[in-house]
């Protein structure tokens, strides 16, 4: 059996002192391309819609949102 002592320490790919800077960005990129969702569908019309634009803007608001909160939780000390 390996004793914990022998193990070697875990050590997180993304250093802990960059957290809010990644939370600031990621939220402030994801906030963008939200309010372009919005404004590209009250500003369009039925027959001007295109759904895959409307997927992929979605999309890509929803990964940055995300991961803009993932490294807001980890900055607060939620998920230690």
């Amino acid at each position: 059996m390996i004793g914990v002592e022998s193990m070697s320490r875990y050590v997180s790919p993304v250093n802990p002192a960059i957290y809010p800077h990644l939370t600031l960005v990621l939220m402030s990129i994801g906030v963008f391309f939200t309010a372009w969702f919005f404004v590209y569908e009250v500003t369009s019309t039925k027959l001007t819609r295109d759904f895959f634009k409307e997927c992929l803007i979605a999309l890509v608001a929803s990964v940055f949102m995300g991961f803009g909160i993932l490294f807001l939780l980890l900055w607060v000390g939620i998920y230690v």
